[in-house]
C-alpha cells in the first residue's frame, strides 16, 4: 500500500490528516512538538503521528526506511529548518514534494 509522509503544524495540517485518514490513506504526520502530536486525531490505523524534531540524517532514515509515496508539507510557511531536512533525502529517493 502506498504511504505519505506528512508534515503537519498548523490547521492544514491537521485537516490534510483528517482528509487523508478518511480516504484510507495511511499516512505517518510528523510533528515538532508532542503539542502538535496531540492535536492529530487517531482515530483509526491509517494515520501514525509522530513528533520530534528531525536532522537530515534522521529524516533521510525516515524516508528510506519507509519508502514513502508521496512528502507534502503542510507546516508553518516559516519553518525552512524543516525545509532543509527533508528535500534533499527526498530527492535522493525521487520524491514529489508538495507544500500548501
Amino acid at each position: 500500500m502506498n504511504k505519505i509522509l506528512l508534515f503537519a503544524g498548523t490547521t492544514e495540517g491537521r485537516k490534510a490528516a483528517e482528509f487523508l485518514s478518511l480516504s484510507g490513506i495511511k499516512t505517518d504526520v510528523l510533528t515538532a512538538t508532542e503539542y502538535g502530536k496531540s492535536i492529530i486525531e487517531k482515530n483509526n490505523d491509517f494515520i501514525n503521528v509522530i513528533s520530534g524534531r528531525f536532522d537530515e540524517n534522521e529524516m533521510e532514515k525516515l524516508i528510506t526506511e519507509n519508502k514513502y509515496k508521496l512528502v507534502v508539507d503542510a507546516t508553518h510557511p516559516f519553518a525552512q529548518m524543516l525545509l532543509k531536512t527533508y528535500k534533499m533525502p527526498a530527492k535522493i529517493q525521487k520524491l514529489n514534494t508538495y507544500g500548501f
